[in-house]
C-alpha cells in the first residue's frame, strides 16, 4: 500500500500543476476574446471616423473640430489596451506574441490617425481660404451656398486669369496646394490596405486564442490520462491484493480447517481414553452396588456412580458444543410420540427431585393419538437438560412441565397461507432464579449467572448455550423469565410437523427391559479387549443367566461365529488385529450371518456410529456401559435376538414359537396404565358402588384375556387368539384405553390362517393389560377402603 500512496501523491501533484495550468490558460483565453472584442470596436470606431472624414471632404457639414476629439478618444483607447496588458502581471503563455500584436496594432492605428489627423487639419485650412476667397468674390461663405460650391469648382480657371492681386493670387496657388496634399491623403487613408491593420489584428487575436484553447484540451486530455491510470493503476493493485487476501483466507480457512480435524480428533480420542476406563469404574460401581450388604459400602458405590456420570455428561456437554461450533450436529426426523419424552424424564430426574423433597409435576396435554416429525433424542435432551437444571437450582418448592399442542394459525410463507404448529413446552421451577441483568448471558457458552455457580452446583457452563442451538436447528425459539429467589421459567416452542395416529401400532412405545429377563436363554458373543470392560460386561448378562463366551479381538471373534451359533453380538470398536468396523463387515459379507450386533465403542462422534451401522451393526451403545441402555437396546432387538442366525427361532417348547410371558408387576412402567384417564370411569354420574363393580369385572376380564392370550399363542390356536383379542379390544373401547386398543387391532391384522401375530406386538400388549390389572387392583383397594371408613363413621 506504501508506493500506492506515494503514487497518488505524484499523480495528485502532477494533476494540480495541470489544472493550475488550465485556469491558467482558461483566463488568458478570456482576456484574449476581450482584447478581440475590444480593438473590433476600435478598428470599426476608425473606419467610422475616417468615413465621417470622407464625407466632410465631400459635403462639410460636421464639425472637424469634434472628428479631432473623437479620434483622440480613440487613440486613447487603443493606447490604454496596450498599456493594461503591461500593467498586468498575470502570467501568460503567449504574452510576448499578443504585446507585440498589440504593438503592432498600435503603431498602424497611429498612423491612421494621425493621416486622418492631417487630413482634418487641411480641410480646415481649406475650409479657411475658400473663406478668403469668397469674402473677396463678395460670395456668400455659407457652406451649403450653391455660389460656394460653384467657386470650388471654378477656382482653376479662375487662377488662370492675369488681372488678379498678387495677394489673392497666393491664396489661390495655397488653396491649390492644400487641395492637392489633401487628396495625396485621401488616397493613402482611401486605399485598401489602409484599415487591413484592424482585421489582421484581430485574426492574430483568434489564431492566439485558438492555440490557448487547444493547449488547454492538451492539458485537460493529459490530466484525464493520469487520473485515468492512477484509477486503473489502483484497481489492477486492490484486484491482486484482493487475490493475494483471498488466497490468504483460503490457506486460513484450510489451517483452520485442519485445526478443527485436529481438535475433533483430539476430542474423540479424549472421548475414548476417558470412556474407556469411565465404563470399568461405573459398571463395578454398579456392582460393587448390588452385591454389597452393607448400607455404607452402597452408599459409597452410589458416590461414586454419581460422580462417574457426572463426568460423563461434563464430557458429553464438551462434545456436544464441539459438534455445534462446527456445525455438525445433525438433526433426525423420525415419528415419534411425547410419551417417549415424558416417560424417560419422569423415571431419570423424577428419583433426584425425591431425593431434594422437590415436587416433580409432568403435565402432558397432547392428545394420545397425536404424534410429531423430528429428533426426540435431541428433544430429550434438551428437556433433560432444562428440567434437571431446574431440579439442580432448586432447593424447595416445585419443578413443573407443561407440555402442549399449539395451533399458531396462518402465517403467509412464501406467498402461500401454510398452517402453522408445533410444540410448547413450558420449565417452570421455584429455584435461586436468576438476576434480570444476568439473563442475557445464560445461552453464552461457559457462562452461568454468578461465578460462584460453578463452584456450588457445578457445570461447563454449556447446557444451556446447547439447548439453545439445538432448539434453533430444529427452527424453534426459547426464552426466559426470572426473578431472583423466586424461580425461572422457560418457555420453549418447536414447529414440529404433526398428524393423528387412529390404527396404526404405535410406532415408539417402550416396552419394559424384563424381557431381557426371559426364563429363555441366550448365548451372547462379547468381543472386548480391555479386561476391565469385558468384566462389567460379563457381569450385567450374567445376571440374566445368559451363556456368554468372550473374544479379546475381531479374528477370534471370526472363529467362534464360524463354530458357534449365537443370538446377540456385543463388538468393541477399538481393537488390536482386527477392529470392531471390519469385524462387523466380515461377519456381514463373508460369513453371511445376520445374527443381532450391538457395536460397543467410546466414539460419540456421528460419523463413528454412522461407520457402525453402515458396517452392519443393529445398534451402537456407547461406553461408559450402563445396565439400563444395555437392556433398552436388548428390549428393542428382543424379536430378533430369540431367532439364532440361520433365522430359527429359539424357544424352550416344542412348536418353535417363542413364549409370551407375564412379567412381574415390579418390572414394567406403571406410566403405561390408562385407566386414571379412562372416561368411563371419571363419568360424575357414576356412584362408588357401580365404579367399584366395573373396576372389579375389568380386573377379571383382563386376567382371562391374559391368559388367553398366552395359552393360545403357545399352542397356535388361532380361533382362541381371534377371540381373546376381541375380548381386549372391546374391554378397550369400553374403558377408553386407546393404546391397548391399537396393540390389539394391530395384532389382529396380522392374524391370518398361516401366520401368528408379531410376538413383540402381543407381549407388548400383555404388559399393558397387566399395568392395567395392577391399577385397577389399586383403585379397588383405595375404594373399598373409602367405603369401609365411610360405614364406620356412620
Amino acid at each position: 500500500m506504501t508506493h500506492i500512496k506515494v503514487l497518488f501523491a505524484v499523480v495528485t501533484l502532477i494533476a494540480a500543476l495541470l489544472l493550475s495550468s488550465v485556469v491558467i490558460l482558461y483566463k488568458e483565453y478570456s482576456r484574449l476574446l476581450d482584447y478581440h472584442s475590444l480593438i473590433q470596436n476600435i478598428g470599426h470606431d476608425v473606419i467610422s471616423i475616417r468615413d465621417a472624414v470622407t464625407q466632410h471632404a465631400l459635403s462639410p457639414q460636421s464639425d472637424p473640430y469634434y472628428l479631432t476629439s473623437v479620434l483622440v478618444e480613440t487613440e486613447k483607447k487603443a493606447q490604454a489596451i496596450l498599456s493594461a496588458y503591461d500593467n498586468n502581471n498575470t502570467f501568460n503563455l503567449y504574452r510576448n506574441e499578443i504585446h507585440q500584436q498589440f504593438r503592432e496594432f498600435n503603431e498602424s492605428l497611429t498612423k491612421v490617425t494621425e493621416a486622418l489627423d492631417n487630413v482634418i487639419g487641411i480641410l480646415i485650412v481649406k475650409d479657411a481660404l475658400l473663406n478668403t476667397v469668397s469674402e473677396h468674390l463678395n460670395i456668400s461663405s455659407n457652406r451649403a451656398s450653391t455660389a460656394r460650391t460653384v467657386l470650388i469648382n471654378s477656382l482653376d480657371p479662375l487662377a488662370e486669369e492675369k488681372n488678379m492681386s498678387n495677394e489673392f493670387a497666393s491664396t489661390l496657388r495655397t488653396f491649390k496646394e492644400v487641395e492637392a496634399q489633401k487628396q495625396q491623403l485621401f488616397n493613402v487613408l482611401l486605399a485598401p490596405d489602409s484599415i487591413e491593420f484592424v482585421e489582421q489584428s484581430e485574426h492574430q487575436l483568434v489564431d492566439i486564442a485558438a492555440k490557448v484553447k487547444d493547449r488547454i484540451i492538451q492539458l485537460l486530455v493529459a490530466l484525464g490520462f493520469f487520473v485515468s491510470s492512477l484509477v486503473l493503476y489502483i484497481y489492477i493493485a486492490r484486484v491482486r491484493e484482493l487475490n493475494r487476501n483471498n488466497l490468504a483466507y483460503q490457506h486460513a480457512i484450510e489451517r483452520t480447517e485442519k485445526a478443527n480435524q485436529a481438535k475433533s480428533l483430539f476430542l474423540a480420542t479424549m472421548s475414548h481414553e476417558l470412556r474407556t476406563p469411565m465404563n470399568g469404574v461405573l459398571g463395578v460401581a454398579q456392582i460393587i452396588q448390588e452385591d454389597a450388604k452393607d448400607p455404607l459400602i452402597q452408599e459409597q458405590a452410589k458416590v461414586i456412580i454419581d460422580s462417574g456420570q457426572h463426568l460423563v455428561t461434563l464430557l458429553n456437554d464438551i462434545l456436544d458444543f464441539s459438534k455445534v461450533e462446527q456445525g455438525k450436529m445433525e438433526l433426525e426426523s423420525k415419528l415419534f410420540s411425547i410419551d417417549e419424552l415424558t416417560q424417560p424424564l419422569d423415571q431419570a430426574l423424577r428419583p433426584l427431585a425425591k431425593d431434594k423433597n422437590i415436587d416433580l409435576h409432568i403435565d402432558n396435554r397432547v392428545n394420545n393419538s397425536l404424534q410429531y416429525t423430528g429428533d426426540s433424542a435431541r428433544l430429550r435432551q434438551v428437556l433433560f437438560n432444562l428440567v434437571g437444571n431446574s431440579i439442580k437450582f432448586t432447593n424447595e418448592g416445585s419443578v413443573g412441565v407443561e407440555i402442549q399442542h399449539v395451533e399458531l394459525g396462518a402465517i403467509a410463507s412464501n406467498g402461500n397461507n401454510s398452517p402453522r404448529s408445533g410444540l410448547q413446552v413450558q420449565v417452570t421451577d421455584t429455584g435461586i432464579g436468576i438476576a434480570e441483568d444476568k439473563l442475557d448471558g445464560i445461552f453464552v457458552p461457559f457462562e452461568q449467572a454468578e461465578l460462584s455457580t460453578t463452584r456450588k452446583f457445578g457445570g461447563t457452563g454449556l447446557g444451556l448455550s446447547i439447548v439453545k442451538n439445538i432448539v434453533e436447528l430444529m427452527g424453534g425459539t426459547i426464552s426466559v423469565s426470572s426473578q431472583l429467589g423466586a424461580g425461572t421459567q422457560f418457555n420453549l416452542f418447536l414447529p414440529l410437523p404433526s398428524k393423528t395416529v387412529i390404527e396404526s401400532q404405535e410406532a415408539q412405545v417402550t416396552t419394559p427391559s424384563s424381557h431381557s429377563h426371559s426364563e429363555t436363554k441366550i448365548k451372547i458373543l462379547l468381543v472386548e479387549d480391555n479386561r476391565v470392560n469385558a468384566i462389567v460386561a460379563q457381569r450385567f448378562l450374567n445376571y440374566y443367566g445368559h451363556e456368554i463366551e468372550l473374544a479379546t479381538d475381531g479374528l477370534e471373534a471370526l472363529e467362534y461365529m464360524k463354530n458357534q451359533r449365537f443370538n446377540l453380538v456385543i463388538m468393541d470398536n477399538h481393537m488390536p488385529n482386527l477392529g470392531g468396523t471390519e469385524t462387523i463387515q466380515r461377519i456381514r459379507q463373508e460369513l453371511k450371518l445376520s445374527t443381532v450386533i450391538f457395536a460397543y465403542t467410546a466414539d460419540v462422534f456421528k460419523e463413528a456410529h454412522d461407520d457402525l451401522i453402515e458396517a452392519g451393526a443393529n445398534f451402537v451403545l456407547t461406553k461408559p456401559l450402563q445396565r439400563a441402555s444395555l437392556e433398552q437396546a436388548m428390549e428393542q432387538f428382543h424379536a430378533d435376538i430369540y431367532y439364532d442366525s440361520f433365522d430359527h427361532p429359539l424357544t424352550t417348547q416344542q412348536n418353535n414359537v417363542i413364549p409370551l410371558v407375564r412379567y412381574p408387576v415390579t418390572q414394567l412402567p406403571m406410566t403405561e396404565e390408562e385407566l386414571s384417564r379412562s372416561t368411563r370411569l371419571q363419568d360424575p354420574h357414576l356412584c362408588a358402588e357401580t365404579r367399584l363393580g366395573l373396576l372389579v369385572a375389568l380386573q377379571l376380564d383382563l386376567e382371562n384375556s391374559v391368559e388367553q392370550l398366552i395359552n393360545a399363542y403357545a399352542c397356535s390356536e388361532r380361533g382362541v387368539l381371534r377371540e381373546a383379542l376381541s375380548s381386549a379390544k372391546q374391554l378397550a373401547i369400553h374403558f377408553g384405553m386407546v393404546k391397548m386398543l391399537r396393540l390389539a387391532e394391530s395384532s389382529e391384522a396380522t392374524l391370518t390362517q398361516s401366520q401368528l401375530p408379531d410376538a413383540e406386538t402381543l407381549q407388548k400388549l400383555i404388559n399393558r393389560m397387566e399395568v392395567n390389572i395392577h391399577h385397577a387392583h389399586r383403585l379397588i383397594e383405595a375404594l373399598t377402603l373409602e367405603q369401609n371408613e365411610g360405614k364406620a363413621g356412620t
